[in-house]
């Protein structure tokens, strides 16, 4: 019986530092953003790793989110120079192709594999979702400096 308890509590405690390794995209992070987001504020939030691009070559992303007729929220990418290369996540940098990140009110929500994602729900209130592009190899794409993302702010009601 206490060999057990015994397994069983070293069960728990590798599976939630296994939950904590597999869930990337669900555990609040920082937000990349600031000046390149269009809106201007910088929260003060770390950077990751940015590959620069030259201005002439670089992608660009705009994002549109719509309620979804049956519940929550679609949210639209919508990019130029840049494919979505799901297969190709964590293989080396190839200019044009990538991931992007989402981020709602500055906390990690996911990674963003094409155009479209479902937002099932959102917080009420002002709402900011953000999202940046990377690399294949997970780092941010940026221009001079200023990371490749865009914003839209919503007011969701209760």
């Amino acid at each position: 019986m206490i060999r057990m308890i015994g397994t069983l509590f070293l069960g728990i405690a590798l599976g939630g530092v296994g939950y904590a390794v597999a869930s990337d995209g669900l555990v609040p992070q920082s937000v990349p953003h600031g000046e390149a987001a269009g809106h201007g504020h910088d929260h003060g939030h770390a950077h990751h790793a940015m590959i620069d691009l030259p201005a002439d070559r670089a992608p660009t992303i705009r994002i549109s989110v719509q309620p979804d007729p049956g519940a929550g929220w679609n949210l639209h990418a919508e990019t130029t120079n840049f494919d979505f290369s799901p297969a190709h996540s964590g293989t080396p940098h190839v200019a044009g192709e990538g991931h992007a990140h989402i981020y709602v009110n500055g906390h990690k929500l996911g990674r963003l594999y094409g155009n479209w994602f479902h937002l099932a729900e959102l917080p009420a209130g002002q709402v900011d979702l953000q999202v940046g592009l990377y690399s294949n190899d997970h780092q941010m794409l940026s221009v001079a400096g200023t990371p490749i993302a865009d914003n839209v702010t919503l007011n969701v009601r209760p």
